[in-house]
Order: structure tokens, then sequence, then C-alpha cells
């Protein structure tokens, strides 16, 4: 295509592909859509740097690998960058059929120009089909076909070779023969009779001095013959046969089968994460002394699943053992984090990693320590916090990497009060407020301070605590009674009373504030729905006007007219219930069965909606959700934790879950306040529970008479 005439929409079409690639570069169908796009426009150039950048974000398939090379053979492309592509597509993933490609391409370099072999071609071809063997001569059913080429390509040279090199020649052929008649690979038997018929034929005897040896792979043949039949039949679902495939290779100790039947399992379920991470680890223990294999399948791992964070793990782990550079471990950090984790928990463990690995870096058992080595580690730390910060917001870490660096300065680098320093700055960063970090800060000068500046931890802890002050009060009640003495004790239990009064007040507003505007916003929707019951009504009625026909007076009737007396329904029983005696339901119970907004369907007064009573009962807890097995002595063990109960009144409303549901009634409310706060939400019998300062109006003492 010329480049005068292409096509405008086509053009259109790649500068939109190409802006989403650039936003987002890991979208593997926007790759295939890219070249394909690219292939249209005649531009081999551009096609190729697609390939390229692809090839460097994923592994590609063999599909993908044999379309390439193909159009660059097409092309004539030079003999080096066909070289560099085989050598990369038979790494992607296991492809027997790419590594007889890659050695039957090298074998057309074994002539020069004047026609003659070349030695070094010759065993530069060697080095490539032993290198096919190690990686895909034992699959079961391709790997025949390698050991086949590599057989075909010695006999072509044996029959260019006289004397002493054929004899040597024909040994070679003999040996490789004895070496495929040792594994366990389908038509075994055949390859057996073709060795007893070609070997007498080149003048070597048909010795077997291997029987042993080929007994056994022929045993073991039968066994994966089976195997590969049921992976056949699984299809695409083929991990549970491949699970069991790897372990019966591994109860016959070979690792590098195990590790054929690895490759063969990720090949077809490349985004199987666990299999990697197995795949992964066996690697990593097998192969202890050897740390490039398991460093190339980690970068094939990551490739195919960016968004493991046990996988990018492992990686960094091996890249420290394999003894990395500093600056290449880093670009490998720096690329976990832009491989698509969004967990921010992970996204900790990572940098987590990353500073711990700085810190092994610090020789600590020269003195003094190097401080460049102790500086470059708390960069690490800071560039953990800035990083959470910026894509996060302020305190977007937890405190944690403050926590972890002023811990470390204090028990490896001795120097305990910088590490204080270090927690005083995060209190004043944001982190003042929560009890956690008040706790660490506790426990950092259990480990490395003294009783009083532990105090002074509490104290300030106790006094700025705003989530869950009880627990830092606790804390320090429950230290004062192990360490302190009845002074301590008491000056302890008299600041912990006092906040915790304001705590309980503060609270207690909240909740009474809540309350209202829960009562507030019931009442809105109460009337919202009214109102739109009654335009409802009056536009049926507007309706029924004008289409009966049947005179003005019947039109103006009121539809809720209740009639004669003796024409309204009456229940079966023959009783009939006085409006006056209607029951009327609390608040609370109408919002235990979700019905606290429905309007009376009573005939005698349609608009008149429920009454609540108004205000709120603050020694009355209302507790509902309950599973319907709660007792009411379950209740009284739970909430007479914090008080004293005056009654317990459970209500079931049974067999709908969850309508079961309680009043709590204490003497005190500062009691009620307390249970409140410590109960609300918990799980109770397997339910979820929830209390709220009951709506429902206090009870009134009865009259002696009626007791």
């Amino acid at each position: 295509m010329e480049d005068g005439s292409e096509d405008a929409e086509l053009m259109a079409s790649i500068a939109g592909v190409e802006t989403a690639l650039h936003t987002n570069p890991y979208q593997y169908d926007l790759h295939l859509q890219y070249i394909e796009l690219l292939k249209k426009t005649g531009r081999y150039e551009r096609v190729r740097a697609a390939r390229t950048r692809m090839a460097e974000l994923f592994p590609l398939t063999e599909a993908l690998w044999k379309a390439w090379l193909h159009d660059e053979v097409e092309r004539n492309s030079e003999r080096s960058l066909l070289l560099g592509l085989y050598k990369q597509a038979v790494h992607d993933y296991l492809s027997p059929a790419l590594w007889r490609e890659y050695a039957e391409y090298v074998t057309l370099g074994i002539f020069n120009e004047e026609g003659e072999l070349q030695q070094d071609a010759i065993e530069e071809v060697r080095a490539v089909y032993e290198e096919a063997i190690m990686h895909a001569g034992q699959h079961f059913t391709e790997g025949p076909s390698i050991w086949s080429s590599y057989r075909a390509f010695e006999t072509t040279l044996l029959n260019l070779m006289q004397g002493e090199l054929a004899e040597k020649q024909k040994t070679r052929i003999a040996q490789l023969y004895h070496r495929q008649l040792r594994l366990p690979l389908q038509n075994l038997q055949s390859c057996r009779e073709e060795y007893e018929t070609c070997v007498p034929d080149m003048g070597l005897p048909a010795d077997a001095p291997f029987e042993h040896s080929y007994k056994q792979a022929l045993a073991q043949s039968v066994r994966l013959a089976e195997l590969e039949q049921q992976l056949a039949a699984a299809g695409s679902a083929s991990m549970a046969v491949y699970l069991e495939y790897i372990r019966e290779e591994l109860a016959h100790k070979q690792p590098s089968r195990v590790q054929l039947v690895y490759e063969r399992a990720v090949k077809d379920n490349a985004l199987a994460q666990d299999l990697w991470i197995k795949y992964t680890a066996y690697l990593d223990q097998q192969f202890k002394g050897d740390h490039e294999i398991s460093l190339a399948a980690y970068e094939r791992a990551v490739r195919n699943c960016p968004w493991s964070r046990d996988l990018w793990q492992g990686y960094l782990f091996a890249a420290e053992r394999a003894g990395w550079a500093i600056g290449k471990v880093k670009t490998l950090f720096e690329r976990s984090l832009s491989g698509g984790i969004s967990s921010t928990d992970e996204l900790k463990e990572l940098w987590k990693l990353y500073c711990e690995y700085m810190f092994r870096r610090i020789d600590r058992s020269r003195d003094p320590i190097d401080e460049d080595q102790v500086e470059a580690w708390r960069e690490a730390v800071h560039q953990a916090r800035d990083y959470f910060v910026r894509y996060f917001g302020k305190g977007g870490d937890g405190g944690q990497f403050s926590q972890y660096e002023a811990n470390l300065t204090a028990k490896h680098l001795r120097d305990v009060a910088r590490g204080r320093s270090i927690y005083e700055e995060m209190m004043k960063d944001g982190h003042g407020s929560r009890c956690e970090a008040w706790i660490a800060f506790a426990q950092f000068e259990l480990l490395f301070g003294t009783s009083e500046s532990l105090r002074k931890v509490y104290v300030d802890g106790v006094n700025c605590t705003s989530d869950y002050p009880e627990v830092i009060c606790q804390a320090w009640l429950k230290f004062e009674r192990e360490e302190g003495t009845l002074e301590t004790i008491d000056k302890a239990k008299a600041r912990v009373d006092a906040r915790m009064d304001v705590v309980y007040e503060r609270r207690l507003q909240a909740a009474e504030k809540e309350q209202k505007e829960a009562a507030s916003r019931a009442e809105a929707k109460a009337e919202a729905k009214a109102a739109k019951k009654a335009e409802k009504r009056k536009k049926a009625e507007e309706e029924a006007a004008g289409s009966s026909g049947q005179g003005e007076e019947k039109a103006k009737r009121p539809r809720n007219e209740a009639g004669p007396a003796e024409s309204r329904p009456v229940p079966a029983d023959g009783f009939q219930l006085p409006k006056s005696l209607s029951k009327k339901r609390s608040a609370d119970e109408a919002a235990a069965d979700g019905s606290a907004d429905m309007q009376t369907d009573s005939a005698a007064a349609p608009h008149e909606p429920v009454q609540y009573a108004e205000g709120l009962n603050p020694t009355v807890l209302f507790v509902s959700n309950m599973n319907n097995n709660v007792r009411e002595q379950d209740l009284q063990d739970v909430f007479g934790k914090h008080g004293r109960v005056k009654e317990v009144r459970l209500v079931s409303k049974k067999p709908a879950p969850g309508k079961t549901f309680a009043y709590v009634e204490f003497f005190e409310a500062k009691d009620a306040t307390r249970a409140l706060m410590a109960n609300n939400g918990i799980m109770m019998k397997g339910r979820q529970m929830f209390c709220a300062i009951s709506n429902q109006p206090k009870r009134e003492a009865r009259p002696a008479s009626e007791e």
C-alpha cells in the first residue's frame, strides 16, 4: 500500500489503538489487533516493532512465533536476526516443534561458500540439538521427533565422511539411539526395532548394554500413555490431569522430567497463578545451585501473571540469592509496582520486602556501621512512605513503615532516641488519633525504653486516641497492675475514668443526634409516601368519575367510605376489634420487621399515621437482627458485663430470620452506653446483632393493686 493511498479509516483505527496501548500497555488482545492493522499498511518495519514490543511485555505463543519467523524468512531477513528470534521463541513456552525448526535452521549454515563442511558450524548445530533434547527431548509425544531429526542430521554427516571419521560418526549415531531408548517416550518399541535394523547396517553390533534401563522406560511409558490419553480427552480442563502427571514424575525422582511436565502445564494454563507459584517453588528447592533456571521461570511467570504479589516476591528473593547488583534488583522491584497489583496490603508487602532487602545489605558486623548503607536503607523506607501518601493519601501506609524503621533503628542500630523520635513524628503526621499507633509506640517503649517513658506514651495515648480509647486505657491499667504500685494504679485509673466519662458523654450525644436524624428521615419518607399515595388515589378517582357514567353522586362518593356496619367484613370468630383497641407498635418494633413507614389500612381512619413516642430512653437498649435461637439469659450474660441489668424483654417473630429483637433495660444510663459501644455489631450465635438507644417510651411503674 502506497503512503498516498493509505485508507484514512485504517489510519484512524491504528491511531486509536496506539493511544489505548500508550494508556495501558498490558492489553494482550489489543497488541494482536494492532499488529493485524499494521500488516494492512504494508509497513513491515512497524509490524516488527509492534511484535518486538509485545514480546517484551508478554511471552508469545507457538503460533505467534511461527507467524513472525515465517514473515522474517519470507523477507530474507539477516541470519543473526532470525537466530536471535529463534533463541527467544524456544524459551517463552515449551515447544518441541520450534526447537526442531530452530535446529534445522541452524543446519543451513554448516557449509561455507565453497560448499565445504565447517566444523564450527557442525558443533553449533549439535549444541542446539543438545539444548533441544535437554528442554523438550523427554516430551512423551513430541520429544521423539527431536531425536529423529538429530539422528537424521548425524546420518547426513555420516554420508559425507570416510575412514576413521565415519567410524566415529557411526558410534555417535548408535549412542543417540541408546540415549533415547532409556527414556519413557511414545513408540519406544518402534524405536528399538529401528535401532536393531539400522545399527547392523552400519556395521556395528546391536548389543544392548542398556537393556535394564530400556525395560524400565518401557514399563513407565505404559502409565504415561494413559495420562496422555487423559490429557487429550480433558482439552481445556487439563489442570487436574497435569497435577496427577507431576505427582507421577515426582515419584520417580527425575527433576528434569518433573520440570518438563510443569512446562507443559504452564503452556496450557499460562494464567494459572497458583501453578506458576508451585512450579517456581519446586525450581527454587530442586535447583539451588543453578539460579538461572529459577530466574528464567520467574521472568516468564511475572510476564504471564504480573498481578501476582507472590510471584514478584519469589522473583526478588531469587534475584538476591543469585547475587544481582543493587541497581538490577531495584529495577526489578520497580517493575513489580507497575505490574497491576491493586491491593494496598500486597503493595505494602512488596515495599516491606524491598526495605528488608536494603537492610540486609547493611554490614552490621562492622564497627562503626557504614553510614552510606544505613542511609540507603532509610531512603528506601522514606520512599515507601511517600509512595503510599502519593497514591492513598496522608497516612496511607497506616504508619507501618515508620514503626518498622523505628523498631529496627532501636534494635539493630542501637539508637533508641532516634527510634522514639520517629514514633513521635509519626503521631504528628496524622496517626495520633489511632489506638493501633499508640499501642505500637507503647510496645516500642516496653522493649527499648523505661517505665517512665512508657507511662508518658500511655498518658498521651489516652488523651489523643479517638477510635478505640477503651483499648489503650485497658492496656495502661494492665501495665500498672503488673508493673506499677498502688499509687500509679490509682493515678492511671483516675485519668482513665475521667477520659472515658468524656468519651461516653460524646458518644451518647452522637447517638441521640443520629437517632433524631433517623427519625426525621423516617418521617420525611412517610410523608412523601403518603403524598404519593394520595396523588395516586386522586388520579384514580378522577379517572373513575370520567368513565363510569353512573352519576355525579356515585362518582363523588369517597373510595374509603366504610358503609353500614353490617356490610363490613367480620372475622370467622364473629369478633370485630374496635379501633380504639387496635394494636399500636413502637418505632423499634416497626424498624425490626422493616415496616416503619407502612400506612394503616384501617377503613375507619385510612390517613391516620402510626403515632410514635417522642424522645429517647437512655437506660434502654433496642437490640435487633438477632438469631431466633437467642434466649433472654444469653442477653443477660452479654450485656450484664457492662453494668446492672434491670430487665430483658425478648420479642420473637419466628420463623422469619432476623426478626427477633429485644429491649435491655439498665439501672444506669452510663452502663447502657457502655454496653451499646461494646456490643453494637458483634456476632451472636452466627448472626450480627445491632444495638441502639431505644425510641420506646419509659415504662411507668404499675400500681400496687395491679401487681
